[in-house]
C-alpha cells in the first residue's frame, strides 16, 4: 500500500512568504504519522521572536488528537485523519502551511523517517532502507488491484486481471513483464527499475533488460500499453544522469516511464482501461 507525506511549514509573514519546515506528516495505512522539530528556538527567531504557541497547539493536535483551540469553529475533540489533514493542505493559508500529499511506495513508518531526515534540519539520521525491483513490482500490483476494484467494484476481476510474471512473445523472443494487465490476452504489460539500490550494475542490468524486451514487444505490437515504473533514490544526485538517461530510452521506445509519484495516477488510467473490458 502507498503512503503519502505532507511536510508542515511556518509562514510568519504571508505577504513576504518566507517559510520554514517545521514538521512532516504521513498518512496511508488508516494511521498518522507525525514528526516536528525537538528544538523550537530557531523556530521562534524566525517569527521574529513572535508567540507561536498556537503552532505547539497544532502539533499537539496532530500527536494527541486534540483540537487545538485556535480553530475557532470547533469546541469538541475530534481524531484527526487523512481527509482533514488532505482538507488542510488545500484550504489553510495563514502562519502554518501544508505542502499538497506526495505519494511514495515506502511504507508510513520508513516514509517518515526519510522525509524527516531530508526536511527537518535537527531530526536524527536514519539508515537508509533500499527498495529492490521486486518489492516495487509487488506493491504497484496492489496499488493497481486497488485501482481496478474501485473502477469495477470486482475484487475478483481485480485479483484475476493483474498478474506478475507474465510472457509476452515480441519478435524475435519470449519476455516476462514483471506486472501484466490480463484478460485472455495482455492489456497493459510493465516493468520496474530501482534506482534504490547500491549496486549501479545491477540499476544497468534492469534497464537494458526492460529496453530489449520493450524495443522487441513493441516491434510485433505497436499498440500494446508498456509502462517502466521507476523508483528513484534519496540519494538522486549521484544517479540523476542514470535516470534521466533511462527516461529517454523509454520514451524513445514509447513506453510510459512511471516515477514513483505518479503510481497513483498511472494506476487509475490502467484501471480506467480495464474497466471497459469488465463491463464489455
Amino acid at each position: 500500500m502507498s503512503a503519502f507525506y505532507i511536510v508542515v511549514q511556518y509562514v510568519p509573514d504571508p505577504v513576504a512568504d518566507e517559510r520554514i519546515n517545521i514538521g512532516v506528516i504521513v498518512f496511508g495505512d488508516g494511521r498518522i504519522y507525525s514528526r516536528f522539530v525537538r528544538k523550537w528556538g530557531r523556530v521562534q527567531r524566525f517569527g521574529g521572536e513572535s508567540d507561536i504557541a498556537y503552532i505547539h497547539e497544532f502539533v499537539e493536535y496532530i500527536q494527541s488528537s486534540r483540537m487545538p483551540r485556535f480553530l475557532n469553529n470547533v469546541v469538541d475533540e475530534q481524531r484527526v485523519g487523512e481527509k482533514e489533514i488532505s482538507r488542510m493542505a488545500e484550504e489553510w493559508n495563514g502562519s502554518i502551511r501544508l505542502t499538497k500529499p506526495k505519494a511514495s511506495l515506502y511504507r508510513p513508518d520508513v516514509l517518515l523517517e526519510r522525509m524527516a531526515s531530508l526536511m527537518l534540519r535537527d531530526a536524527h539520521p536514519v539508515m537508509r532502507r533500499a527498495r529492490n525491483k521486486q518489492f516495487v513490482a509487488n506493491i504497484a500490483a496492489t496499488i493497481l488491484r486497488s485501482a481496478i476494484l474501485d473502477s469495477t467494484g470486482s475484487k475478483e476481476f481485480a485479483e484475476n486481471l493483474v498478474q506478475r510474471h507474465i510472457d509476452v512473445h515480441g519478435h524475435l523472443d519470449r519476455h516476462k513483464c514483471d506486472i501484466g494487465v490480463q484478460n485472455g490476452h495482455l492489456l497493459h504489460g510493465a516493468w520496474t527499475v530501482s534506482f534504490d539500490i547500491s549496486d549501479p550494475s545491477k540499476i544497468d542490468s534492469d534497464i537494458k533488460r526492460a529496453a530489449w524486451a520493450i524495443d522487441d514487444i513493441r516491434k510485433a505490437n505497436t499498440k500494446l500499453p508498456l509502462s517502466v515504473l521507476a523508483l528513484r533514490d534519496s540519494g538522486e544526485r549521484e544517479r540523476g544522469e542514470s535516470y534521466s538517461g533511462a527516461a529517454k530510452i523509454f520514451d524513445s521506445l514509447g513506453a510510459r516511464l512511471v516515477d514513483e509519484a505518479d503510481v497513483l495516477n498511472w494506476a487509475k488510467d490502467v484501471a480506467v482501461s480495464a474497466a471497459a473490458y469488465y463491463r464489455a
